[in-house]
């Protein structure tokens, strides 16, 4: 090998290293602690309109799902604004409550200032009816907020 091949492998390395060294920064300067837990009134339906999580400190989560009702094995629109409060991830984590139903989990875009979406999918039971959380997880520069908002769908 020539002395100048090793420099470009050597020198490739080292910036290899250097941007793994500055992501492993950047993700350990994240605050990935839950900060706050809360859930969503129980008298809303997700299967009929959005829901509004109201927050302690004043800030609202509103969690909108279609089509509705909420069907399994068809995609899903989901749409998650937040009021008071500042983020830049979202992750809404399906659940099924009773059985494990695999990892469901969409990562949502932020489409303008506290409004965030994205799509998703239910899997389909061997149950006619399944009940669900929808846990998001907002992370805030204070750390991890989550929110769940439960719903129940029926197999057609």
């Amino acid at each position: 090998m020539a002395r100048k091949d090793l420099v470009i492998i050597i020198l490739a390395a080292m910036v290899l290293m250097a941007s793994l060294v500055a992501s492993l920064y950047k993700f350990n300067k994240s605050n990935d602690e839950v900060i706050l837990y809360s859930e969503m009134d129980s008298s809303c339906n997700l299967n009929q309109s959005e829901c509004v999580l109201r927050l302690n400190d004043g800030a609202e989560v509103v969690l909108s799902i279609e089509p509705r009702p909420i069907p399994v094995l068809k995609p899903l629109e989901l749409k998650v604004e937040i009021h008071n409060l500042k983020s830049e991830k979202i992750v809404v984590d399906f659940k099924s409550i009773g059985m494990n139903m695999g990892i469901n989990k969409s990562i949502m875009q932020q489409t303008s200032p506290g409004v965030f979406s994205g799509k998703g999918m239910l899997p389909v039971c061997v149950r006619n009816r399944m009940s669900w959380n929808a846990n998001l997880l907002i992370q805030t520069p204070e750390g991890i907020i989550s929110t769940s908002f439960l719903f129940d769908t029926t197999r057609r």
